[in-house]
């Protein structure tokens, strides 16, 4: 719920939430604690504006909308850059250094329409500026009545600029405001198994964390983590997390499916392209139990389908299905929709398993997918793709 608060809400959109009572006539009380926990979120997250009393201050402005008219936290107020002008720096100076993570824009609508087309937020270093990266690549490109940027990771400083580097007219900015996310019921962070197999559980909180392993939500009764879980290594595990909040309550749920074996003494046997030379995105990376670095096919060469890719599972296993985790940057390149898998004992006498499969609506769902088939003995996979989202020439995987 808070994600599509942010890409809803938080990129100049309304928010429908479309409840639909049970047969009681009433929301389902699982909806209503999604709905209480994300609302505590919020209110959490911006009840502080860290740059109400920050110090201001434009490159270029109209004479009658100066640099302060975006602090002064009214909307019907705003600065607006010198006739002429369609970019801009305004820099904020805190009061002294803050930890944030969102930053909330809003453009003079209302009295000048929607104009920006393209900005970066900076960040003072002590040294020198740099970028502050968006939360999953996010493209910062129109503003309109609201936008939330949520970063990549916090940020510690006392300065920070807005870059306006394209707009329709001369830009114009309404409010500025500076947040820190509500840390308390996020749920979380469930890491990547390990070369033992193992997750863990952490937050930045120093609540405790309690958790399940069988796809049951976790409640304040459950097992509380201590240390690495080891998981089975040969079947489908759900974890799923909560801090356990000083009230007895517990934060967001956070959830993630282990599916399938672990790459212990897999190895890529054969490949038709992989990106070495522009990026690390060789197909070793497809199997490496890390879903944040991706199998890639050649960026500028090798652009139709199909393209595959040939494991070697060291030994002869009994499967009866596949996952494919789709990259997880919230980049879309190269996301396979359709495929076809093959099973062999030998590598050179292949079995086909699946002749065409689909991931139903990955373009709009990133997430892992399964898919069974009747058991098989094999050594080797071989998985092919045969379209991609956007029907481009590229492959990529994550795991």
């Amino acid at each position: 719920m808070v994600d599509i608060y942010y890409t809803s809400v938080g990129r100049n959109g309304n928010l429908l939430l479309n409840l639909s009572p049970d047969k009681r006539g009433l929301i389902p009380d699982n909806q209503l604690d999604a709905l209480a926990k994300t609302a505590r979120i919020l209110r959490e997250t911006f009840v502080t504006n860290l740059a109400s009393k920050a110090q201001i201050i434009a490159d270029n402005s109209n004479p009658t909308n100066p640099a302060t008219f975006a602090l002064d936290g009214n909307l019907d107020s705003w600065w607006e850059a010198a006739p002429g002008k369609t970019n801009a720096i305004l820099t904020l100076t805190l009061p002294s250094q803050a930890t944030f993570d969102v930053v909330s824009l809003q453009e003079a609508v209302a009295q000048r329409s929607q104009r920006i087309e393209a900005f970066t937020i900076e960040v003072f270093t002590g040294t020198n500026w740099t970028v502050a990266e968006p939360i999953n690549g996010e493209e910062l490109t129109t503003v309109g009545y609201r936008r939330l940027i949520r970063l990549k990771s916090p940020v510690t400083t006392d300065q920070l600029r807005i870059r306006i580097v394209a707009s329709r007219l001369e830009p114009t900015i309404a409010e500025i405001g500076v947040f820190k996310q509500s840390l308390a019921t996020l749920p979380p962070v469930i890491s990547d198994r390990d070369t033992n197999g193992a997750v863990r559980l952490s937050n930045q909180t120093g609540h405790k964390i309690v958790y399940t392993l069988d796809g049951t939500d976790p409640t304040p009764q459950s097992l509380v983590y201590m240390g690495p879980i080891q998981l089975p290594s040969d079947q489908t595990v759900t974890v799923k997390a909560a801090n356990l909040l000083p009230d007895g309550t517990l934060g967001i749920i956070g959830t993630r499916v282990f599916a399938g074996m672990m790459p212990f003494g897999w190895k890529v046997v054969e490949v038709d392209s992989e990106e070495t030379q522009r990026a690390d995105n060789a197909a070793a990376r497809a199997i490496d139990g890390n879903s944040s670095t991706i199998w890639h096919t050649r960026w500028n060469e090798d652009l139709k389908q199909p393209h595959y890719i040939v494991v070697d599972m060291g030994k002869t296993n009994r499967i009866a299905g596949l996952t494919y985790l789709p990259r997880q940057d919230g980049l879309l390149n190269g996301v396979v929709e359709r495929f076809r898998f093959e099973t062999s004992l030998d590598g050179i006498n292949w079995i086909t398993n699946i002749p065409y499969g689909s991931f139903a609506n990955i373009q709009n769902n990133p997430s892992l997918q399964e898919v069974r088939f009747p058991p098989v003995e094999a050594r080797y996979f071989r998985f092919i793709s045969l379209r991609t989202v956007w029907n481009s020439g590229w492959t990529s995987a994550a795991e």
